[in-house]
């Protein structure tokens, strides 16, 4: 049963049903780890990370209680609710890359400006 143990990419690779149920979770909600085999592998592994860097938890890979938390809480309007944050961030990183950028074209021509006194 999925949290019944700590699940990893290992080798040899951790197998059961727990790991099947992980990956039918995973491609449920869209973090595509491949066929659902019952096999914790590589593709296994970055679905894990991709939905743990989504959720914003550690993303080590690694399936303790916070990510099967996570996973278990997981629902459309969730999903639909971080990529709205991550969305947003994004403008706004690009919106501080540019201020940090015009902030140095000032101040190179500030400082070019004062050097001509």
């Amino acid at each position: 049963m999925l949290g019944d143990r700590t699940l990893k990419y290992t080798y040899p690779y951790m197998k059961g049903d727990d790991v099947k149920e992980l990956q039918n979770l995973l491609n449920k909600y869209g973090f595509d780890c491949g066929t659902a085999d019952g096999v914790f592998g590589t593709k296994t592994d970055k679905a894990v990370v991709n939905f743990q860097s989504a959720i914003g938890i550690i993303s080590d890979g690694v399936v303790g209680s916070d990510t099967l938390k996570a996973l278990r809480n997981y629902t459309s309007e969730t999903k639909d609710a971080v990529e709205s944050v991550r969305a947003e961030f994004r403008k706004l990183f690009i919106a501080f890359s540019d201020d940090v950028e015009k902030l140095a074209s000032y101040k190179a021509l500030k400082k070019a400006l004062e050097g001509d006194s």
